[in-house]
């Protein structure tokens, strides 16, 4: 996986480019990298911009990250076109809700940043 991790002070939120593919252990890698950028900044908005991800971790890998994602993040994900990843997003979307993160997948940037910034 390449990655961008980028912040917007324009806006206040943590930008995630996401290109090719995601391993787990890549994953687990920009996840430190991202908590350590919000202890920094004190940022605890993120968008992850996943739409040019061509393949993710197994669905008990999603599960297993999506668990230990920081919960003082407030999370935005832009989802790829491909069907099997927009599955996978949607099974870590609802185990992050139900473990009381803030994650929600999106379509549109501009909605994403909306929900981001909103309360």
């Amino acid at each position: 996986m390449s990655y961008e991790l980028t912040v917007n002070e324009e806006i206040g939120i943590m930008e995630l480019q996401v290109h090719d593919s995601a391993s787990r252990e890549e994953v687990a890698e920009s996840m430190e990298t991202i908590s350590r950028l919000s202890g920094e900044t004190g940022i605890e908005l993120l968008l992850v911009d996943a739409r040019n991800c061509d393949s993710m971790p197994s669905i008990v890998d999603v599960f297993e990250l999506t668990s230990k994602f920081p919960h003082s993040l407030k999370m935005a994900v832009l989802v790829p076109a491909k069907r099997d990843l927009v599955e996978k997003l949607q099974f870590g979307e609802t185990v992050g809700v139900n473990r009381g993160i803030p994650l929600h997948l999106f379509n549109s940037e501009s909605e994403a940043i909306d929900w981001l910034k909103s309360g």
